[in-house]
């Protein structure tokens, strides 16, 4: 319940439940700390997300896991607490992994931070060359400051590598019917049709300024 109610964002039902749990006599384990601080996360939530990261070591008995660290640097970096947040990474009591660094490299990009985005964004390909993720992410830090040639540059990197983006897919439920939709991807029996609809909405859109 806790990491379902999570994963929507809902921090402070997942506060609650977590409460209620607490006192159900339930000690909590490293998965419900993980989900309860991911919600902090989404919610924004950033007091209560310290609170909980500090009664992890001394109330819990628990050593604070890299995904707990993971979690709460992205409680800071997503409220724009992009010091405090790298200051969490260089005292933790052992090496940050990619999701951590991915965490700071995401707030970046989000509050415009671009100098630390591109240095943290470097190093995640350094560290996983073989995802296509990080190449994406540092493309649209750059992309983000109006760093365009780079920005290509890093896509073409990535090409060169021969490191494959998974393609987007979306899924719509039609009379009971469910359609799958990949992108590049016209072996739809209707794709014609759909297709032509879709240029219609989109001409539609942009008559009305939306595009």
């Amino acid at each position: 319940m806790i990491a379902g109610l999570a994963v929507h964002g809902l921090g402070r039902e997942v506060l609650d439940l977590f409460k209620e749990m607490e006192e159900a006599g339930v000690k909590p384990n490293h998965i419900t700390v993980t989900s309860a601080l991911t919600a902090c996360s989404y919610a924004g939530m950033v007091e209560e997300g310290r609170y909980l990261f500090e009664r992890i070591t001394k109330e819990y008995n628990m050593s604070a896991s890299v995904e707990h660290y993971g979690c709460m640097v992205d409680v800071l970096g997503r409220a724009g607490m992009m010091k405090e947040a790298e200051e969490l990474i260089n005292t933790m009591p052992f090496n940050p992994n990619a999701a951590v660094w991915g965490a700071l490299a995401n707030a970046c990009r989000i509050h415009r931070n671009f100098e630390l985005g591109k240095h943290v964004g470097k190093m995640l390909i350094e560290l996983e060359p073989e995802q296509s993720g990080r190449y994406i992410q540092l493309a649209s830090i750059l992309a983000a400051e109006g760093s365009w040639k780079q920005s290509l540059m890093t896509r073409k990197l990535m090409r060169e590598r021969g490191v494959l983006k998974l393609p987007g897919c979306s899924l719509i439920s039609v009379n009971g019917s469910v359609h799958e939709f990949v992108v590049g991807d016209r072996s739809h029996p209707q794709a014609e049709k759909i297709h032509l609809q879709w240029e219609r909405i989109l001409r539609r859109l942009r008559k009305e300024g939306y595009v």
